[in-house]
């Protein structure tokens, strides 16, 4: 299995096959962030696990054979509010307010980080509150 490191502003998860792997990654990663005077919070790690819980907003887990990421629930249903909010704006013509659609793409940029796929569309929410 591949390994991996997710990283949410200041908190970074290795993800391993198996619990000394991930110890390995997590002292590695530490040991950088030593390198360039930036603080390790070693008290903020959690014991290395195959099904932790929720973190920024996502659940990753896995069964040994893959690995799955998923999006809280509540997250999931305000990402498809905003995207009909957007689709509605469009197929009626009507204006975007600036500040709503910069609050918009934030969201949905955090979004992008559990669904890969959906970064080329972002472009356009980009190009759009860029014109003005």
């Amino acid at each position: 299995m591949a390994a991996d490191l997710f990283i949410y502003i200041d908190d970074l998860h290795p993800m391993e096959p198996s619990k000394r792997e991930c110890w390995t990654a997590a002292h590695q990663v530490g040991y950088r962030l030593t390198w360039f005077s930036l603080q390790d919070a070693a008290r903020k790690r959690r014991k290395a696990s195959q099904k932790p819980g929720a973190w920024a907003g996502r659940v990753i887990h896995t069964d040994g054979e893959e690995v799955c990421v998923l999006v809280l629930q509540e997250k999931w249903d305000k990402t498809q509010k905003l995207i009909s909010w957007m689709k509605d704006h469009t197929d009626n013509k009507r204006k975007f307010s600036h500040k709503e659609l910069e609050r918009c793409r934030g969201f949905l940029i955090d979004g992008s980080r559990t669904f890969r796929p959906f970064i080329p569309f972002l472009r356009g929410v980009h190009q759009t509150l860029e014109s003005w």
